[in-house]
């Protein structure tokens, strides 16, 4: 894990530093790899090497083709265009420091379905720092993708506290999100795990 650690800047604010950068492998499991990233730091499906076959995060953080290039129809120049390949996205209604607006558990559990009927191999978990909502998409894929038999978190913060192992030790932000991932994985919440932000 790159860890993160708090730095002081000027007006007492705490910012971040030394912190993960890229997308990092942190799930490896029946034949599907899902990485992290934050848009802020340097993450993201638009920075992969190889495109992932699947990209999630929230609703305008992920660059998706709503932001390409537009040329009004009949142009020559539009042929001249250099285009990448976009993987599938789902772009969620999430914001900052918070939860899914109207996602529940009947969601993660079909999308999990859909990843393993679909022959999805990659996925791509963002967020602006690849910390809060990140944490929370990769908390609840690394229940849903790892075999009942060899999960070895015991409540919500047991499994927190595997992702940040394998990501970073700010994943999952709020108190909010760690009952959210309690509620959708059926665990139990366990001791909070969240620091203050004070």
């Amino acid at each position: 894990m790159d860890g993160c650690h708090y730095r002081d800047i000027k007006g007492g604010r705490r910012m971040r530093g030394n912190c993960h950068t890229g997308n990092i492998t942190v799930i490896e499991e029946q034949g599907v790899t899902v990485y992290g990233g934050g848009t802020n730091r340097d993450g993201g499906w638009h920075v992969m090497a190889e495109v992932p076959d699947l990209a999630l995060g929230p609703r305008g953080v992920m660059r998706s083709v709503h932001y390409k290039d537009i040329i009004p129809d009949g142009w020559k120049c539009a042929s001249a265009f250099i285009t990448k390949q976009v993987p599938i996205l789902i772009e969620i209604d999430w914001p900052d420091f918070s939860i899914p607006n109207n996602l529940g558990k009947e969601f993660w559990l079909a999308l999990v379905d859909d990843i393993k009927e679909k022959g999805i191999k990659t996925v791509s978990c963002q967020c602006m720092g690849g910390h809060g909502r990140t944490g929370v998409q990769l908390a609840i894929l690394m229940h849903y993708l790892t075999p009942e038999d060899r999960r070895t978190w015991s409540d919500t913060a047991d499994l927190i506290m595997e992702v940040r192992r394998r990501m970073c030790e700010h994943c999952v932000e709020s108190d909010e999100q760690q009952y959210y991932i309690a509620e959708v994985c059926d665990l139990p919440e366990g001791e909070s795990v969240i620091e203050s932000r004070g």
